[in-house]
Formats: structure tokens, C-alpha cells, sequence
């Protein structure tokens, strides 16, 4: 095994000989590109692997290349993890391990303390290699304290939270977010966050319809599309500190089999990926034959 190659497989608490700095911005482009060969290789077995494996499978590439970055900084051991330790959480729908061929990747990279000046450096150095391979990342950098009030503030920024996932970095980090999170605004606004979410979902009916009734609907804003499953899911989490929608049951909270049964999104997911790997861009929106032979519609997703 090659010195490139035994550093993006060996954790660096195991590495017994010295990393010169110089190699780092190497490393990363080299995770990068194992990143980017990963996602062809996925995207090539697809027709023959189900939504839900995909998903978890490019998320877990996701992960990888995180955690690689991670151990093989060049920046991180600059700015005194002991002193003011740093995590990296996904967030969203990498939270959820929902990652389609297109989806974003959106990012909290979260320090206990102030943010440090380094930290534009940490940046360029783990998000810049995804944006040269063509992902999406959105990225956010904060301090405990910031998250927490903003969140409190403003509930586009919880509601991605509800959805958090630790990757790498110090784990009791996260967990003193979530638990924070959940003590200081979820308990505190429950009912305000709820009628927001309400709210919310109203008036996207209102702009994309309802899916049941629309020759091309929007499978994700549309009403009974993804979002109502993820406002569903965000609720649950908001009365009872559920995760799962499947953990309602364990509640005494009665669903119907297809709704158990479905978990991350009845149906949607298993038509989404496949086809999505053939475009240059996501669609949620299927398009019906301009002169259809049968009522039947195709799906560009």
C-alpha cells in the first residue's frame, strides 16, 4: 500500500510516522476524488440496488470523505481542539441520509467556544475539493452558543437541527447541541414551532396544489409530497423527541400500515434516484407524454 493510500485508510491516532504538511491539500483532493469515483460507481449499480440503499450508500461516501478530512487536516491541529473543540454535523436531508444523485450537502461545522479565525482556512480546505467535483454544499460555521439563539430565532435554521447527524469531530459536542436545542427552544416554543410548521405547510399547499389533482406535480412541496412527510417527522420530534416515524407506534400512536412501513417517504424516494442519475440537474416535477399512446405518465425526477 502507498503512503497516499494508507493515509486515507488509516485513522490518524494509529499512523506511526510523520505527515509533513505539505502533503495535506493532496490528501484532500485525493478523498475528493475517491468521493467522486465512489458516486459514479453507485450511480452505474443503481438500476439493480433499491432508493433507500442508494441513499445510505452515497451518504456513507459522504461521511468518508468527512471523516478523511477530519483526520488528515492540516488546519484542525492549528486550532487547539483541546481548548475549543469542533465538530462536523450534517444536517437536512444528509442528515436524514436522504442523498440522491443531486441533492445538496448541507454542513454545520459547530465549536464549542468563539469561532476562530482558522476556521475560513478549515473551510477551503474540506468544502472547496466537493464544489471542484460538482457537489452543492451549504456550510455553515458557528459556535454553540450562536446556534442555539439562532435557532431560537429563526425556524428555517431549527428545522434542518431536528435533522442533525454527527460525522466527525468531538461526538460530546453534538450531543450538548441536541440536548441544548431541545431543552432551551423546543421545550421552551413547542406550540409556537408547531403553528409556524402549520402555517408553513398551508401556504405551500397553496402555491403548489395538491399532488392527487395535478398533471405535473411537485413531488416534494406539493401537498402530500416530501415535505409533508419530513413536517410530519419534525413534528413528531417537536411533541415527543421521536427520530423515527415508525418510534409514533412505540407511543400508543396508531398508523396506517403504509405510512409504518414507509419510514422516509412513502413511495416518493423509490421513484426519485434512478432516473435523476441520467440529468444534469434534480427534478421533482414529472412530466407527462406530450402525445401520450396510453394515460399512463413517465417520470423525469
Amino acid at each position: 500500500m502507498c503512503m497516499a493510500q494508507q493515509l486515507l485508510t488509516t485513522p490518524i491516532h494509529q499512523m506511526d510516522f510523520y505527515v509533513p504538511k505539505t502533503t495535506m491539500p493532496n490528501l484532500q483532493q485525493n478523498a475528493a476524488e475517491i468521493l467522486k469515483q465512489g458516486r459514479h460507481r453507485l450511480i452505474r449499480e443503481l438500476p439493480n440496488s433499491s432508493a433507500m440503499q442508494f441513499m445510505d450508500n452515497m451518504a456513507g461516501l459522504v461521511d468518508e470523505y468527512f471523516r478523511t478530512s477530519f483526520e488528515t487536516s492540516a488546519i484542525g491541529p492549528r486550532m487547539d481542539m483541546a481548548r475549543n473543540p469542533y465538530a462536523i454535523i450534517a444536517l437536512g436531508g444528509y442528515g436524514r441520509n436522504d442523498q440522491c444523485v443531486h441533492s445538496d450537502v448541507d454542513l454545520l461545522i459547530l465549536f464549542e467556544k468563539r469561532v476562530p479565525d482558522t476556521a475560513e482556512g478549515l473551510i477551503r480546505e474540506i468544502v472547496y475539493p466537493l464544489w471542484d467535483i460538482g457537489l452543492d454544499v451549504g456550510h455553515a460555521t458557528r459556535s454553540l452558543k450562536e446556534c442555539l439563539s439562532l435557532a431560537g430565532k429563526d425556524f428555517e435554521i431549527l428545522t434542518p437541527l431536528l435533522d442533525a447527524r454527527f460525522v466527525c469531530g468531538m461526538s460530546r459536542l453534538y450531543t450538548s447541541l441536541t440536548q441544548q436545542l431541545r431543552q432551551k427552544v423546543i421545550l421552551r416554543r413547542s406550540r409556537k414551532i408547531v403553528d409556524w410548521l402549520v402555517e408553513t405547510n398551508q401556504a405551500r399547499h397553496a402555491r403548489f396544489g395538491d399532488s392527487a389533482y395535478l398533471l405535473e406535480p411537485n413531488l416534494k412541496e406539493g401537498q402530500g409530497g416530501l415535505r409533508d412527510f419530513h413536517t410530519m417527522r419534525w413534528i413528531a420530534c417537536i411533541r415527543s423527541g421521536l427520530k423515527q416515524v415508525r418510534d409514533l407506534e412505540y407511543m400508543g400512536l396508531p398508523l396506517p400500515r403504509r405510512i409504518w412501513t414507509a419510514e422516509r417517504g412513502p413511495g416518493l424516494y423509490r421513484q426519485r434516484p434512478q432516473p435523476s442519475a441520467h440529468l444534469k440537474r434534480s427534478q421533482i416535477r414529472p412530466t407527462a407524454f406530450r402525445k401520450p399512446a396510453s394515460p399512463r405518465q413517465s417520470f423525469r425526477l
